[in-house]
This record gives structure tokens, sequence and C-alpha cells, in this order.
């Protein structure tokens, strides 16, 4: 029996290319896309007003922020809540969406995925922010600290005490020259 090699070589080919062809349609079905958001959209008030531009509004899923954007400057809004192909504990059919605008609750809404969902969101009066009341510090009554001076108190000296004797030499002196003074002038009067 002769081998036809030309054609071993085409089949094996062949069966090469079927084995690609089948081994790639199966990874693709195996990567599925994450399945899509639920986009959101409306108008967005705070505090019975328009909500300013910039107003923070965030989509919650169990705890898990799942979604976030700022009002517009026309007090719209446009999110994506992302699904939990997208991000774990986020949007699954049916769950439930909680959303908050400038941090205080606004609505909620059912979760569907890839649906555009209109809402208007309402939020209240911002939560109050609670400051802790900080007792003023205890400030200790001053008392003067008595000061020990050493010597025996004289003023020139520096508190040595021999400037004592200082003073009461210069008054001595000038009592006597005074007395001096006094009795010579008796004596040159005629």
């Amino acid at each position: 029996m002769i081998l036809n090699l030309k054609a071993l070589g085409r089949g094996m080919l062949a069966a090469a290319v079927v084995t690609l062809i089948s081994s790639l349609m199966v990874a693709s079905v195996s990567a599925q896309p994450p399945t899509p958001p639920n986009r959101l959209f409306g108008n967005v008030t705070l505090d019975g007003s328009p909500a300013p531009a910039g107003t923070q509004i965030t989509a919650t899923v169990g705890g898990n922020v799942c979604g976030q954007t700022t009002a517009k400057s026309d007090s719209t809004y446009v999110l994506d809540v992302v699904s939990s192909g997208q991000t774990a504990g986020c949007g699954t059919e049916g769950a439930s969406v909680s959303f908050t605008v400038g941090g205080s609750p606004a609505g909620s809404a059912s979760w569907s995925s890839g649906k555009f969902t209109s809402l208007d969101l309402a939020g209240g009066p911002a939560p109050p922010t609670v400051v802790p009341t900080v007792a003023p510090p205890t400030v200790a009554p001053v008392t003067p600290t008595p000061v020990i001076v050493t010597g025996t108190g004289g003023y020139l000296d520096g508190g040595s005490g021999t400037a004592w004797w200082v003073y009461t030499a210069a008054g001595l002196a000038l009592l006597l020259l005074g007395t001096a003074g006094a009795a010579g002038y008796r004596r040159l009067r005629p």
C-alpha cells in the first residue's frame, strides 16, 4: 500500500484548523462580558430646592458604593449603577439601590441590567454634623513661688549685706562736714 503523503498532510492540516476554531469558539462562549449597568437619570433636589451643581450623588447596594456622580448645573444627574459582575456586592436583578444626595437619603429603586431608568431624587436637609464637646482645659491657679534671697540684703553689691555701711558712712560724713562747715563759718565771721 502506498501512502499519499500529500493527502495525509492536508488532512492533518484540516484537523488542526478545525481544532483551533473549536477552541476559539469555546473560549469566546466562556468569556462573557459582564452584565451592563443600570443607568438612572432625572432631576435632583436638596431640601426642596434644585440641587446646586457639584452636589454629590451616591448609589449603594447592600451598603456597597456602586455608583457616584454629581448634580449638573441644571440640577439633573446621570448615574450608572454597576453590576455585581463589574464590582462585587453591587447590582443583581431586582436588588434594592439606595441613593443619597449631599449625604442625605434621597430615594431608592430596583436594579435592572442594561435598563435606562428615569428617577427624580429628592434629598432632605443634610444630616446634622455631630461636634463632640470638649471641656475647656483645667488651669491650676498660679501660686507665687517664694524667692529665697541669700546674703544680708544690700542694694549696691547684689545682696551681700555690705551696702548698709556705705550709706551710714556717707550720712555721717555729711553730718561731720556740715558741723565742721558751720563751725568754720562761725570762726570766719567777724
